[in-house]
């Protein structure tokens, strides 16, 4: 079966400069209303309804991060309305989970006009905020796939206006990271009968055509000429040859494909685990469908930069396939080598990303980028060390562990760094292979997969690597309201787009 894209429309976004009248606020369907923990009385004589809110506000718990009262306007329309008070010094997270909160009641209402507006901050906070909640109406209403016979009773935002809205809002890059998460939450979302390996690899074919990003696709043929057995072995047990690794190119004005790339985006798209030869129990295979949620994040992140037309060469590389079983699967004790010579004693069948990355780090180094950064939902010591409230992230320049870290807190997308430290690697020597997979003795599976990764890089290049345990998360995080979060986009886009990370590394 053919696979189209989800639509990737957001809702009509309009800044109005001027507070709302009350014959605007009468048209929309629900109203939400963010306001500082303390406010001015005479703030309220300037705002429409003023009494109304006044009232409401006194009756708010202002310790309460997470609120988000429920009422109506004293209209024709009843008017839905959503109160959230924000606490000084809060941090980017609680705000987004706030603001995400206050969208969800709009959401719940059917609310298909919505309305924003805040009240009594400083112009600098009042931007931070607008922005925020500009980006959680974005996220809220995007449906993820269904295929149920009654037609959901949620409906979708069909129009978002921000009222007395700050100069300086940057649209297009909130609409892109909106978009961005939205794609990288549909694609995790996909039953593995509807993405596979096959239409994965056409899915990104087509859009690769139509945003007009230079595309090639390694097939297996192509992947055995090239000696790269570690990404083979994975592939060997699928029932079809349509596994690969899809390089696509981003060419800014000035450059050309030959160019250096300044960034490589990274990500593992396993479509489906079964664990292959190390079969998996029932309960850890299910949802094994989002093991594909590292390169739909790459993939969502190239789509972003790209939209937003970054004066920065950027390749995205996508090691797609599946992990099967049966009699040709490969197994504990194989051995294969990869693309650029290493040798690999195969011990767990069910550590498949790393093999599947380590071909593809090897493609991705030989064309020496400034910066690597690859994603992947690659080990359950990452959840089991940090939960699905955060990721962990790893790096060949253990300078940007401060910058990587605050980065997450300023994006609310919280990241933690483990240690690279090379004595690690005596717990992966092998005794007839230059390395084992995977190490046999017990804990820090992250930090080994990491460290098994990092013989895959050229050291010239600087490497990240984030291993997604964020990708899931039951309720949502932060703004977004489903258990696929679409982790690493907002992190990665405000990133590149902030650009001091190029110049750290130039020093």
């Amino acid at each position: 079966m053919s696979l189209k894209l989800a639509n990737l429309s957001l809702p009509k976004l309009t800044l109005n400069p001027k507070p709302p009248s009350k014959t605007a606020l009468d048209k929309l369907d629900h109203v939400i209303l963010v306001t500082p923990d303390t406010i001015k009385t005479s703030v309220w004589k300037t705002v429409t309804y003023g009494t109304l809110l006044k009232q409401m506000y006194e009756k708010a718990d202002k310790k309460n991060a997470k609120l988000a009262l429920s009422s109506h306007l004293s209209n024709r329309n009843l008017t839905g309305l959503s109160l959230g008070v924000v606490q000084k010094n809060r941090s980017t997270f609680k705000n987004l989970t706030q603001m995400g909160e206050l969208c969800k009641n709009a959401v719940d209402a059917k609310a298909e006009h919505i309305g924003l507006l805040l009240v009594g901050f400083s112009p600098d906070t009042h931007k931070e905020l607008s922005e925020i909640l500009i980006s959680a109406s974005l996220a809220a209403s995007f449906q993820l796939w269904k295929k149920k016979s009654k037609k959901p009773t949620k409906k979708k935002f069909k129009s978002i206006e921000l009222f007395s809205a700050p100069e300086a809002i940057n649209v297009a890059q909130l609409k892109a990271e909106a978009s961005a998460n939205n794609m990288a939450r549909w694609l995790s979302a996909l039953p593995p009968n509807y993405l596979n390996s096959k239409n994965y690899v056409a899915l990104v074919e087509k859009l690769a055509k139509q945003k007009k990003w230079n595309y090639k696709f390694h097939n297996i043929l192509a992947l055995e000429k090239l000696g790269a057995e570690a990404f083979l072995a994975v592939a060997q047990a699928n029932p079809h040859e349509d596994a690969g690794i899809v390089h696509l190119q981003y060419c800014p004005p000035g450059t050309t494909a030959s160019d250096a790339p300044d960034l490589a985006l990274v990500g593992k798209g396993i479509c489906f685990d079964t664990g292959g030869t190390n079969l998996k129990p029932a309960n850890y295979m299910l949802g094994m469908q989002g093991d594909m949620g590292g390169s739909a994040v790459a993939l969502s992140n190239f789509y972003a930069l790209s939209q937003l037309k970054v004066n920065k060469r950027i390749d995205c590389w996508l090691a797609i396939t599946e992990n099967h079983i049966d009699a040709h699967a490969y197994k504990p004790n194989d051995v294969v080598t990869a693309i650029n010579g290493t040798s690999i004693e195969v011990i767990h069948s069910d550590a498949e990303g790393r093999m599947a990355l380590a071909d593809t780090l090897s493609l991705v180094s030989k064309t020496k980028p400034k910066l690597i950064m690859d994603f992947a939902t690659l080990t359950g010591a990452a959840v089991y060390s940090v939960t699905d409230r955060y990721s962990c992230v790893f790096t060949n320049r253990p300078q940007l562990h401060n910058d990587l870290i605050q980065h997450g807190v300023n994006t609310g997308e919280r990241v933690w760094p483990f240690p690279q430290d090379d004595d690690y690697d005596s717990s992966l020597e092998s005794k007839v292979a230059d390395t084992l997979q995977c190490s046999t003795e017990n804990g820090g599976d992250h930090i080994m997969a990491a460290r098994f990764l990092n013989k895959f890089v050229d050291d010239k290049s600087a490497w990240i690597h984030m291993d997604l345990s964020a990708a899931e998360r039951k309720g949502g995080l932060a703004h977004i309201p489903t258990d696929h979060t679409g982790f690493g986009v907002r992190y990665t886009t405000r990133l590149i787009l902030e650009g001091s990370i190029f110049e750290k590394l130039a020093k």
